[in-house]
């Protein structure tokens, strides 16, 4: 057994810090931001976390809301849930042994809606959100 002052004895100030899946130190540089950019996608480039994501939009949900509603267990969804807040697009509140999660900011919901958006000109020449009247004065919709 390794004694406090044995060199072998790791402490977790002897572990390796964890990096932020989303933050570099070379970000000052054009190319930095570009990899952070793409990283964010990559977080996006998955269907749950999209889903996700999305029905987070209005408002706050605990775990199991959130497997109803993208049709998911929760085990699945947590795990998910755990990777967005690392990559600080969602936070958690605690409430008793509940805990619920938001959207940090307005961007990975604009994101996701841009990305939507994009999508429906593969299928549309003239896709809904560009008809104004069609989506009731600027309010997003179409989204689910």
């Amino acid at each position: 057994m390794a004694s406090a002052g044995h060199p072998l004895r790791q402490t977790r100030d002897h572990l390796p810090r964890r990096r932020h899946p989303l933050r570099n130190s070379h970000l000052a540089t054009p190319i930095g931001r570009h990899t952070l950019a793409v990283e964010v996608f990559a977080m996006l480039a998955d269907a749950t976390r999209v889903r996700i994501i999305l029905a987070l939009r209005d408002g706050e949900l605990s775990v199991n809301q959130l497997a109803e509603i993208v049709d998911k267990s929760p085990a699945s969804v947590s795990q998910h849930l755990a990777k967005l807040r690392l990559a600080r697009m969602v936070s958690a509140r605690q409430d008793g042994q509940r805990v619920f999660y938001r959207l940090t900011d307005e961007h990975a919901r604009q994101l996701v809606a841009d990305a939507i958006f994009q999508a429906q000109h593969a299928v549309d020449s003239h896709p809904a959100h560009h008809d104004r009247d069609r989506l009731g004065h600027g309010k997003i919709t179409g989204l689910s």
